[in-house]
């Protein structure tokens, strides 16, 4: 039979155990909320530089020029493209360099029957973040930024912990003895 202190030592380890695994599963979901809340950051603000775009030049006879793209590498502006009522591609850059699918979401949009629309998709292996905004007119505009910066982060900090589990500690195998660290530092001088 085990005795109680035996018994109070291994129900111990165990609340710190499951309390340590714990934390850790809060600190990855709160890392992963903060990193992919920045990416939907960027894209309300890269938003609200084109309704500036918008209002200025979206007229009769006018074009609108969209924002450069880069998805594919994360940079802070993704391609735009220009959907229309139906929700088919009126205008992408040219340069772009991954093209964006359109889901029924964004037709909703397009068609007036929702204001905005955030979600994600894979389009040519690229994890994206598409932000569909109605536009006057019957129109969307889709923006897009890669999660490839945040998926990697998010891998890296999965794998660590695989590696090494969160609240694991390097034991020392040698016994530390007050005697031992005097003579250490005895040595360094």
């Amino acid at each position: 039979m085990i005795a109680l202190r035996h018994r109070l030592t291994l129900l111990v380890a165990g609340t710190v155990g499951v309390t340590v695994v714990l934390v850790a599963i809060v600190a990855y979901v709160a890392l992963r909320s903060e990193l992919r809340g920045q990416v939907d950051d960027g894209l309300y603000a890269q938003y609200g530089q084109v309704q500036r775009l918008v209002a200025r030049e979206l007229g009769p006879g006018r074009e609108l020029r969209l924002p450069p793209p880069s998805t594919r590498s994360g940079n802070p502006n993704g391609p735009a493209q220009l959907l229309g009522h139906g929700g088919d591609v009126l205008k992408r850059p040219a340069d772009a360099d991954i093209s964006v699918p359109v889901d029924d979401v964004d037709r909703e949009v397009a068609a007036g029957q929702r204001r905005t629309v955030l979600r994600d998709t894979h389009a040519e292996g690229v994890h994206l973040r598409v932000l569909t905004v109605a536009l006057p007119g019957g129109r969307a505009i889709q923006l897009v930024r890669s999660l490839a910066n945040v998926d990697s982060t998010l891998a890296r900090l999965r794998t660590s912990w695989i590696a090494r589990p969160p609240g694991s500690a390097t034991v020392s195998t040698r016994r530390w003895t007050p005697s031992a660290c005097v003579s250490r530092s005895t040595v360094r001088r």
